[in-house]
């Protein structure tokens, strides 16, 4: 699907629920009634239940939104967008067994403004006409909302109480905010190791040395990536659609063309992953590896392994290496992972190649270290102006910096915090996700831990708020991301 509505649909809702517009065709009719606008899972959107938050949405728009059918569009699919996440969540809430009762709404109701400004109601036709009158739906349409939304919220109080912040939380969260720290962080600059070449006596004399190895154990592959953006062709995103997704989601941001060009393709490519992924499952029954690659433009982006391989996700490492086949074709993290088994000797000489790299690579950072250390040990006062006339040397100045935002050091806040000299190397080597490096502490400023009292409340409050919001965030979205929305192409057509 390559139209404007499809490609809403993917901005809008690809990150939470499932959208299906059929199977096997752009549009197919599920079999529902003109009074039915969507499905979520087995729950109906009724037209009158979507038109009740379309029109009280419509109050607030301005004449010339109200107008455009792009922007209207979009309008609807915000609406199934909300009702079919409210029902889902509903539907989860049920099932882990929250309960509202007939009497708690029809109480809500009565005790609600609009009702009691009618007074005692008589009857249960007075009851039916004062719902249609004041909100212009049914009132068993009206209660069913009011029944969802109790659950929900029923759901999200659940979550919400079982979140329990203590007072070691907000002595650290104090501690770790108010700690500022000015130092310099060094690494190694393997750049200057390159070109990196070996001798053709050197590689046989690592392999002489690798021959204990359980290569039996190892399994050499070649594979290709396919990414999101690899499944949007050039010209496929139009200007009006970026203007529309600039209007509607990024008025927060810069308008930078580019970037929003790149953020549409990127939600398009992702719907498509799937699709793509059985496509090349039946492609990989007929075709040859090779064929496959050069059918997606890969050729040139042939990768080899020897697995298990620390630079590969483990999901990978562990899918393949488990497998009996020869080919196989995997989703990991919005990507396809298309691979081949390959016998050892073909992969074994880039495998030794890259061993040796990295070995070269790891003597000479810690070689680096070693040095590093040795200076400031030796020569302490003149330890900068050395490390900075060294091109092995890799330099980043942070200056008032809260601990909270480097990791690595918050691990050693006790040992920080009793350092009493400045202008001290860490005598340790930190990790970090990317690369290794030493720290320089220039200047440490400790919190007095007396003026936690002043922002004490302050501190538990946000630490609630975050440990909420991760909560809600991730069980949530777990609980909806299965869920199958289906819209009614009698409203929703291309």
């Amino acid at each position: 699907m390559n139209s404007f509505l499809t490609k809403i649909i993917i901005i809008i809702l690809a990150l939470g629920l499932i959208i299906s517009l059929g199977v096997g065709t752009e549009f197919a009719n599920f079999g529902m009634s003109k009074d039915i606008v969507a499905k979520v899972g087995d729950e109906n959107i009724t037209k009158e239940e979507f038109n009740f938050f379309k029109n009280k949405e419509l109050l607030n728009l301005p004449d010339e939104i109200k107008s455009n059918p792009d922007y209207l569009t979009i309008l609807d699919l915000q609406i199934i967008n909300m009702i079919s996440k409210r029902k889902a969540l509903s539907i989860a809430g049920k099932s882990m067994g929250f309960y509202v009762s007939d009497k708690e709404i029809r109480d809500k109701i009565i005790n609600s403004n609009v009702v009691l400004n009618y007074g005692d109601i008589k009857s249960s036709k007075e009851y039916k006409e004062i719902i249609k009158k004041s909100f212009g739906i049914d009132s068993n349409v009206f209660e069913s909302i009011l029944f969802e939304e109790a659950i929900v919220e029923k759901l999200s109080n659940f979550l919400d109480g079982s979140v329990a912040i203590s007072e070691e939380d907000i002595t650290t969260s104090f501690k770790l905010r108010e700690t500022k720290i000015n130092y310099i962080k060094i690494n190694f600059n393997s750049d200057t190791l390159n070109p990196i070449k070996f001798t053709k006596d050197e590689v046989e004399k690592f392999k002489v040395s690798m021959k204990n190895e359980p290569f039996s154990n190892n399994t050499p592959v070649e594979l290709f990536i396919i990414n999101p953006s690899d499944l949007v062709k050039d010209g496929e995103v139009s200007d009006s659609d970026i203007v529309s997704y600039y209007e509607n989601y990024g008025k927060n941001k810069d308008f930078d063309k580019e970037v929003f060009k790149k953020e549409i393709s990127e939600k398009i490519g992702e719907a498509r992953i799937i699709s793509r992924y059985e496509e090349i499952l039946l492609l990989s029954n007929s075709m040859k590896f090779e064929d496959i690659a050069k059918n997606f433009n890969k050729s040139e982006e042939l990768l080899t392994y020897v697995l298990p391989d620390a630079k590969l996700p483990n999901y990978i490492n562990q899918q393949i290496t488990a497998s009996d086949n020869e080919i196989n074709i995997l989703v990991h993290k919005n990507k396809i992972w298309v691979t081949k088994k390959t016998k050892i000797d073909r992969a074994f000489e880039s495998y030794v190649l890259n061993l040796m790299k990295q070995d070269f690579i790891k003597r000479a950072e810690n070689s680096f270290f070693d040095d590093t250390f040795k200076i400031f040990k030796e020569r302490p006062d003149d330890f900068y102006d050395i490390l900075n006339s060294d091109k092995r040397a890799s330099i980043q100045f942070l200056y008032d910096e809260s601990l909270i935002n480097s990791p690595e050091l918050m691990q050693n806040y006790d040992f920080l915090t009793l350092a009493n000299e400045k202008n001290l190397l860490i005598n340790k080597i930190f990790k970090s996700k990317n690369y290794n490096y030493l720290v320089f502490l220039e200047k440490i400023r400790v919190p007095d831990i007396n003026l936690l009292v002043l922002d004490r409340d302050k501190i538990k409050k946000n630490l609630i708020m975050k440990k909420r919001s991760i909560l809600r965030e991730k069980i949530l979205s777990d609980l909806i991301k299965n869920v199958t929305v289906k819209l009614n192409p009698k409203y929703f057509s291309d």
